[in-house]
């Protein structure tokens, strides 16, 4: 570890400033959907055995729509920003809208061309851009989106 002209700090091939910068450390430091559900009507656990980040997804429905998520787990700065990220912004959004946010993060973040509209669809994700930067970091950055998925699967069979 150095630190390059302007101070920041360097780990070989180059700085991790722009994958750290303010926004998600935010989200690190302080992250939203903590707080409790004792009988969700989705639960899943979702682990990356490669790295040991695990993430647990708690979610209310109501009328098909997300009305509480709650998260909790332990992992990278990255996995937990976005399970935070994540937890905000679909909080209220159908559970059809979920797999298709989902797909459109998922292209973003590995560099795929999206539509302007999709672009707009998940402008509030865009805290999320740098890690396009960093492609082995991308599957830390969809750990929690696999949970709430992966829950949704089993809470209705046959959606997606």
């Amino acid at each position: 570890m150095r630190r390059d002209k302007e101070g920041r700090t360097t780990y070989g091939l180059g700085t991790l400033d722009k994958l750290y910068h303010q926004g998600l450390l935010d989200h690190v430091r302080n992250p939203r959907g903590k707080q409790q559900i004792q009988t969700p009507d989705i639960f899943y656990r979702e682990e990356n055995i490669f790295c040991g980040d695990a993430i647990s997804v708690f979610v209310n429905v109501e009328q098909g729509n997300i009305s509480q998520i709650a998260l909790e787990g332990e992992g990278c700065a990255v996995s937990i920003a976005s399970g935070s990220i994540m937890g905000e912004f679909l909080k209220g959004k159908s559970l059809e809208e979920t797999f298709r946010y989902y797909q459109i993060l998922n292209k973003y973040l590995c560099n795929e061309m999206i539509s302007s509209e999709e672009a707009n669809g998940i402008s509030y994700l865009e805290i999320l851009g740098p890690v396009r930067d960093y492609p082995v970091r991308v599957k830390c950055a969809l750990l929690c989106w696999s949970a709430i998925l992966q829950g949704i699967r089993r809470y209705q069979p046959n959606t997606f």
